[in-house]
């Protein structure tokens, strides 16, 4: 597929627009103490500011014959102040993808043209600002290189900024090696959440077709379940891996644009911990379940890519059968 980055025009207007308006709602979900629903005629034509003007610039990304992506870009030139030196900057005011051209690149793309822009303008820094709710944005950001240099913090008094819609159904997600008690934990947190479990292993164990051929299929099928059963009001529990580090940072941001909250599990498993579970399960194995030999084992492993404290919001550790520590990330050192 054919990517074009390109200056936007006033014949892109709607289009862009609808980009913006799904940005907004995935805001509106976010945080709904703080941002207006809907996405009113003002808003629309705050684009107008960004066609054929000195100060900013609308870009557009098309694909297969339309607009999937956009970003609007301010050109900020400060004088020094009592508290500042002088600052100039190339500000990123707004950027989205069609959720239908995630995963794409087409982000990546937006972001390579600005970069080119704004060296061409005389700027040596790009600045944005993001919001905490939004992890697949951090985690893209920080992946191309940013770094905070400022937090923004909150103390709620009255607990109305704590009451969203993401304190509702949640899908937890379950990260880990193979044979770290991931589909063990599922079980065990099924019970304490009420929780739908769908596995990728006793799925693609029940189709007649070869189990790598039939994954990306059957983690696309899970995935869409999930946002269904988490809409109706149930929490889903997603187990297979998510050995890699991409796949995370996409699953969490369909999850978060869909309204829902991800919830991340790590399963923190000591190598003869793993070992012996891996043992245990070859010894008895249960539905879905295939044998593991040390050469599977080590291609496995090797394939891991372990997440970072920021990715995950739990770690999990299996004390003895049936029993588990449950530690937030933001409790540990």
């Amino acid at each position: 597929m054919k990517i074009t980055i390109r200056p936007a025009t006033e014949e892109d207007y709607d289009i862009l627009n609808e980009l913006r308006r799904q940005v907004n709602d995935l805001h509106v979900q976010g945080r709904p103490d703080i941002f207006r629903p809907g996405f009113g005629e003002e808003l629309q034509r705050h684009l107008l500011n960004y066609f054929h003007s000195d100060a900013n610039s609308a870009i557009a990304a098309e694909a297969e014959g339309r607009v999937v992506g956009f970003a609007l870009v301010d050109f900020i030139r400060r004088p020094a102040s009592p508290y500042n030196l002088p600052r100039d900057f190339y500000h990123v005011a707004e950027i989205g993808v069609d959720p239908a051209f995630q995963r794409k690149g087409v982000a990546r793309l937006l972001l390579a043209y600005m970069k080119r822009d704004a060296l061409e303008r005389g700027f040596d820094k790009i600045e944005l600002d993001v919001w905490s709710f939004n992890r697949s944005a951090l985690a893209f950001y920080e992946a191309a290189g940013f770094r905070t240099y400022r937090r923004y913090m909150e103390l709620p008094l009255d607990g109305k900024a704590e009451k969203r819609p993401a304190d509702g159904p949640a899908i937890h997600l379950i990260c880990g090696r193979i044979g770290s008690g991931k589909s063990t934990f599922a079980r065990h947190l099924a019970r304490q959440k009420n929780a739908v479990i769908l596995s990728s292993d006793d799925l693609t164990a029940a189709l007649p077709c070869d189990h790598d051929a039939s994954y990306p299929v059957v983690h696309d099928f899970l995935r869409k379940k999930a946002l269904e059963i988490a809409r109706r009001g149930t929490d889903v529990i997603l187990d297979w891996g998510f050995w890699h580090r991409r796949d995370r940072e996409e699953i969490a941001a369909e999850i978060t644009q869909a309204g829902l909250r991800p919830l991340w599990y790590y399963m923190d498993t000591p190598e003869a911990q793993n070992r012996a579970f891996i043992a245990r399960r070859n010894a008895d194995p249960g539905p879905g379940d295939f044998y593991v030999d040390p050469g599977l084992a080590a291609k496995c492993q090797a394939q891991f890519e372990p997440p970072a404290a920021r990715e995950m919001d739990f770690t999990v550790r299996c004390l003895e059968q049936g029993t588990y520590q449950i530690t937030e990330r933001k409790n540990m050192p």
